[in-house]
């Protein structure tokens, strides 16, 4: 068995290195090797077009090992600005520690607002070492739209906190009630929360119905002491979402007018006694007044002359009462055609 020559091993492994021989190095580890690369720049290129902001933060120091191209740009830092600084000198707040989970913050930028993230933290491994990937999310916009969303519903309350009529927000026949105003509780007595445990049949008298949709009706509710007090009610069915549907009742005291609508009718009824007696007293009037007048002229002395001129001036007045018969009828036409 022949042994090589160190001739021909030294040129084996001249080839084997500089890829000529069939079984070279380079020809073996160099497609993988090549692989491996092409999956990292896909990779990396996918990263810097993320919007999500991704840091890779040793966990030894705290120090930016690496971040993405959005990283910078929302933050408005270049690459070496960012790799090798604190992560922690980014956060506005403190108190955010670097563990796993998910927080929001705000990150410093460069002369301008910071920036609301919503960053998730999960540990790694590399070559034996520990690091934190940092994956923060921009929430601005949406910070901004909870914002107004916050600010329109106070301000929602606000004005129907305000509103005198009485507002409940309940669920469709008769069930809990889900949200009120100041001027129910006022009206009823009862304190917000209170109002919040029952159900909407609890406030109406014994035997009353619930007011039908679309409609307004006279109801007895009742108060916290147990006495009933007159309200106007409506209901109007709203929906919350696609599909949820509630009643909204609107209450009014309706004590005050039902005490007008009393004292018109007496004074209507009484007015009507008054034309009444109007139209018959000057019958009543009349009558002994020509038994008198008949009476004077039998006598035929100077004082029956006296007494026929009075009977006639008491007669005037009376055409004077007629006349304003005629004229309150007229009056009672008028009340009744618009009051």
């Amino acid at each position: 068995m022949s042994v090589p020559s160190e001739r021909t091993y030294q040129d084996r492994l001249r080839e084997s290195i500089l890829g000529l021989g069939e079984h070279s190095t380079r020809k073996s580890h160099y497609p993988e090797l090549q692989r491996r690369l092409d999956e990292l720049e896909r990779f990396r290129f996918l990263l810097d077009r993320s919007n999500d902001l991704f840091f890779l933060v040793r966990a030894a120091d705290g120090r930016i090992v690496d971040a993405n191209a959005s990283a910078c740009s929302r933050l408005g830092y270049g690459s070496r600005d960012l790799v090798g600084a604190r992560f922690v000198d980014l956060l506005l707040e403190a108190e955010v520690l670097l563990i796993e989970q998910t927080v929001t913050a705000r990150l410093r930028r460069d002369d301008e607002e910071p920036l609301w993230v919503e960053m998730t933290m999960q540990r790694a491994r590399f070559s034996g070492e520990e690091y934190l990937v940092v994956v923060a999310r921009d929430v601005t916009e949406r910070n901004r739209i909870l914002e107004a969303l916050t600010e329109s519903e106070n301000r929602y309350r606000g004005v129907v906190q305000q509103v005198t009529d009485g507002i409940l927000i309940v669920e469709p026949g008769g069930g809990a009630i889900e949200d009120t105003n100041r001027a129910v509780a006022d009206l009823l007595g009862y304190s917000h929360f209170a109002l919040l445990g029952l159900h909407t049949m609890d406030l109406f008298a014994p035997g009353s119905r619930l007011p039908d949709e679309g409609s307004t009706t006279v109801c007895q509710l009742l108060r916290s002491d147990g006495n009933p007090v007159p309200a106007e009610v409506t209901v109007t069915p709203i929906t919350y979402g696609d599909d949820r549907v509630m009643h909204c009742f609107v209450i009014r005291d309706a004590t005050a007018r039902l005490e007008v609508e009393r004292v018109r009718r007496e004074a209507h009824e009484q007015l009507e006694q008054n034309i009444l007696q109007f139209a018959t007293l000057g019958d009543h009037i009349r009558n002994p007044l020509a038994v008198i007048v008949g009476l004077a002229d039998l006598l035929g002395t100077p004082d029956a002359e006296r007494i026929v001129q009075q009977a006639r001036e008491i007669d005037r007045i009376v055409d004077q009462l007629d006349r304003g018969w005629i004229e309150s009828e007229k009056v009672r036409s008028f009340l009744r055609r618009y009051y």
